[in-house]
């Protein structure tokens, strides 16, 4: 993050706090009813992205700041954590 060293706390706090589930709500509501993946039921070059972004980031258990990764998803809604699944 850039920010100063003594400001970085609360700014982690901040994006953690509003940022990440405003985005995980925005990904939710762009999955479709009854589709698989963003594209309908076949894979894009967009599952690519956010699904990588998901396990590289998000998921991964080594990531920065896993901890609070692993508390932001456990609150993001059921069609996202579906959609996760199906990689």
């Amino acid at each position: 993050m850039f920010a100063p060293e003594d400001q970085r706390a609360a700014a982690y706090a901040t994006v953690f706090e509003k940022d990440v589930p405003a985005l995980f709500g925005h990904l939710e509501r762009k999955l479709k009813e009854g589709n698989k993946f963003y594209s309908g039921n076949n894979l894009k070059w967009v599952d690519f992205v956010v699904a990588g972004w998901f396990t590289n980031a998000v998921l991964n258990p080594k990531s920065k700041n896993a901890d609070q990764w692993a508390a932001a998803w456990a609150n993001a809604g059921p069609k996202l954590k579906a959609y996760i699944a199906n990689f």
